[in-house]
């Protein structure tokens, strides 16, 4: 639970970093002073400052984990992270140490999530004239299922596609039993919104 002027401050610090650029995309929040509005939800992307760029994304590796750093003082407990799969060039190896970094200073929700190119993007534009290389799906798959399997040793429980849960407030999202395997998860999904 967030003390009373915790938003302000994290909006402050958001504002803050984002002096230094500028252009900001996106400033997200709920106003609901009810449970579901006391998350922090930040958007990392990548621990890299190359790939960041790559994205068009203003802040870099080192922006994300202050900002992370004062979200988890203000919100302990409930600051959820992403990460970014799939992108160009991107490789294995240093993507598993991007999240197994964001590991040791993230709480107790991940999302995982694959890059989707966007016809109108810079990136889309760019990959259609070569000038990078399209995402390779079959990386990006085992990076997804290597992905999964340190978040599973580190205690964290699938709970959809994308989000991972353990412990505390935000591991109630989750409930044991319930967690998502890669045959299960499709089948009773589909099987409960498709009748």
């Amino acid at each position: 639970m967030a003390l009373p002027g915790a938003r302000a401050r994290v909006w402050a610090a958001a504002a803050r970093a984002a002096q230094r650029r500028r252009r900001v995309e996106n400033v997200r929040g709920s106003p609901s002073p009810e449970p579901a509005g006391r998350r922090a939800a930040l958007y990392v992307h990548s621990l890299d400052d190359t790939e960041l760029r790559l994205l068009g994304r203003t802040h870099s590796a080192c922006d994300a984990l202050r900002t992370l750093a004062e979200a988890r003082r203000l919100f302990p407990g409930r600051v959820s992270v992403d990460l970014m799969l799939g992108l160009p060039a991107q490789q294995v190896g240093p993507w598993l140490g991007q999240l197994q970094e964001l590991l040791h200073h993230c709480d107790d929700h991940v999302s995982l999530y694959q890059l989707s190119l966007e016809r109108g993007t810079a990136l889309f534009a760019q990959v259609q004239r070569g000038a990078l290389p399209a995402p390779d799906p079959e990386l990006a798959a085992e990076m997804y299922q290597r992905g999964r399997a340190l978040l599973r040793e580190a205690g964290f429980h699938q709970y959809e596609v994308s989000n991972f849960a353990r412990n505390g407030p935000m591991g109630d999202l989750c409930p044991r039993g319930l967690e998502a395997t890669p045959g299960r998860l499709g089948s009773r999904h589909w099987s409960l919104t498709t009748g």
